[in-house]
């Protein structure tokens, strides 16, 4: 195959649509607190997932970005768990005239907050993550431990055992 030959065949497919501004909206927008599959079907400009994924294997600066709308996506969430907790909720009248707070108000709120935790806790998982690390501090040695049971000392503890079972009978 000739030189000309290769040049062809690459550029078979539809042109990327990568580019700093692009790039920069995505972000902004995660950093914001909107989810990933809504900014993507916001617009025809917008590229389709599988794209979202090549681009964080192919530009490393893409990555670094995205990483960090992430995080900052996961505080966005926690301010707004605050906003939903502090709101008033829904009353309604019931058929005795009695006012009440709206049962249904109440789950739709619990049911946005949780969503909000949820999501804050796996993209911050060593902040605010449920997994607890065993071994102390971050970056330190392992906590060892030792085994002390030989086959002696549990020989000797079945034989004690033993000596109180006959005892008893």
């Amino acid at each position: 195959m000739t030189n000309e030959t290769l040049k062809a065949k690459k550029a078979i497919g539809r042109p990327t649509k990568y580019c700093d501004e692009l790039i920069d909206e995505i972000c902004d927008r995660l950093s914001a607190g909107e989810s990933l599959n809504m900014i993507l079907k916001s617009g025809s400009e917008m590229p389709a997932f599988p794209t979202i994924y090549e681009w964080l294997r192919k530009y490393p600066e893409f990555s670094k970005k995205y990483d960090d709308a992430r995080l900052h996506q996961a505080y966005t969430l926690a301010d707004q768990i605050i906003a939903i907790a502090d709101e008033e909720p829904k009353r309604i009248i019931d058929n005795k005239g009695v006012v009440r707070i709206d049962k249904s108000c109440v789950s739709w709120t619990k049911i946005r907050v949780d969503g909000r935790k949820w999501i804050a806790s796996k993209l911050t998982s060593e902040k605010w993550g449920d997994r607890m690390a065993i071994g102390g501090v971050k970056d330190a040695e392992p906590i060892k431990t030792e085994d002390d049971t030989s086959r002696e000392r549990l020989m000797a503890i079945i034989s004690n055992m033993e000596m109180k079972m006959r005892a008893e009978n």
